[in-house]
């Protein structure tokens, strides 16, 4: 399934655009772009999480997202976006116009990632692959970190996700005058193997190969259609 990242965006931010300036109850908020997502045809639950003090800034926000190949492979609502907060659920927030294109950008960039989930899982008949990244890092985080950054699955979502941050920032807002792909997620890669190892330049190929079908295959008009990625050999 491919989610064609202008329009997808352009659902997401004009419907936040409408909520700047009002003050909400992060517990309404989440029940609103539950609504809205689900009303674009994505199979969407969305939790709420505020216990995140310490953790983050007040009134700071990140999110978290999950597919589960169990829920999809019984028709029900597969992808799981987690909504975590630093601020009382009950208590009016207001949204400000930053936080809408924060918002925006990162929940198209979830959509993006979890349908990739989904399409490698049900390629598969929803089973896990095998094929599985094996670190000898010394620091047992650093080799959790690579373990999962390095598996096949989420190298082909990463490279979906950061590839549509790119794209919808370089050419459709015009905010990036540079070439250069300038991701979190790329750097979460950077920081866990640095520029040079085979993980990341099988991952930047992919995204660069994404960006480049963007360009050439948006129309701006489709909300979903068939997509042959292209396919490159790993190594």
């Amino acid at each position: 399934m491919y989610l064609n990242p202008t329009v997808e965006y352009k659902h997401i931010s004009e419907w936040l655009s409408t909520m700047i300036g009002e003050r909400i109850t992060p517990r309404n908020f989440v029940k609103r772009l539950s609504k809205h997502l689900n009303k674009h045809s994505h199979p969407v639950r969305v939790k709420l999480y505020t216990g995140a003090r310490g953790a983050l800034d007040p009134d700071e926000f990140t999110i978290g997202a999950e597919y589960d190949p169990g829920l999809d492979e019984q028709k029900k609502k597969q992808f799981i976006i987690d909504f975590i907060l630093n601020h009382p659920k009950t208590t009016p927030m207001t949204i400000t116009a930053e936080m809408a294109d924060r918002l925006a950008i990162e929940l198209l960039e979830t959509l993006i990632h979890e349908y990739e989930h989904q399409r490698q899982f049900r390629h598969r008949r929803y089973r896990y692959h095998r094929n599985t990244y094996k670190s000898d890092h010394k620091d047992l985080q650093k080799r959790a970190d690579q373990e999962y950054l390095g598996d096949p699955d989420e190298i082909d979502a990463y490279a979906q996700n950061i590839a549509a941050r790119h794209y919808i920032v370089k050419y459709k807002l015009n905010t990036n005058s540079t070439t250069a792909i300038n991701s979190p997620d790329l750097k979460q890669y950077y920081k866990a193997f640095g520029k040079e190892h085979e993980v990341t330049k099988l991952l930047l190929k992919k995204v660069k190969a994404n960006i480049k079908y963007f360009r050439e295959n948006d129309n701006g008009k489709n909300h979903r259609r068939a997509f042959k990625r292209p396919q490159l050999k790993r190594r």
